[in-house]
């Protein structure tokens, strides 16, 4: 979502996080405001090293588009931003691989206060080991389950 409203309305329904577009960071106050809730989690939206939104506000999504990645993820971290949810659009879907470099180029930039989650591009599961050793905090996985390659306690496993 990108929009402060409909986060409080999904908390006040009982949800414990909530997801925030990429398009958020057309805004700085308005990742500042993201970033004091709790359960937030804004996402880095990537294709090529550039944010690429799917979804928000036309207006935030027509300027957030193409703002370099590493350094929203720096400026998001300066702002209170504690939580980021990384997704390269490049392999997403595609069982291409995890974004192991970007999530390195982006911790990097961000320092050693903000955790990472992540999906897109899963295909087995030494992928989900080296996420895990790699520190994310969350992996979501798709196309690899509906494609039966392995399955969830073989995922959890994994990453034990």
């Amino acid at each position: 979502i990108a929009s402060l409203d409909r986060a409080r309305i999904a908390a006040e329904a009982g949800f414990t996080g909530v997801l925030f577009s990429s398009a958020v960071f057309a805004e700085a106050d308005l990742v500042r405001r993201c970033a004091r809730l709790p359960g937030a989690i804004l996402e880095i939206e990537a294709r090529e090293g550039r944010l690429a939104p799917r979804g928000g506000p036309a207006e935030l999504v027509l300027f957030a588009n193409g703002m370099d990645a590493v350094q929203v993820a720096a400026s998001a971290a300066l702002r209170g931003v504690r939580d980021l949810y990384v997704i390269d659009l490049s392999t997403e879907g595609r069982l291409g691989g995890p974004p192991i470099v970007l999530l390195e180029q982006l911790r990097r930039a961000a320092g050693p206060g903000v955790s990472f989650h992540t999906g897109g591009g899963v295909r087995y599961l030494g992928d989900i080991r080296a996420l895990s050793e790699w520190g994310a905090a969350s992996v979501v996985i798709g196309r690899a389950f509906l494609e039966g390659r392995f399955t969830l306690a073989e995922a959890m496993a994994a990453c034990a």
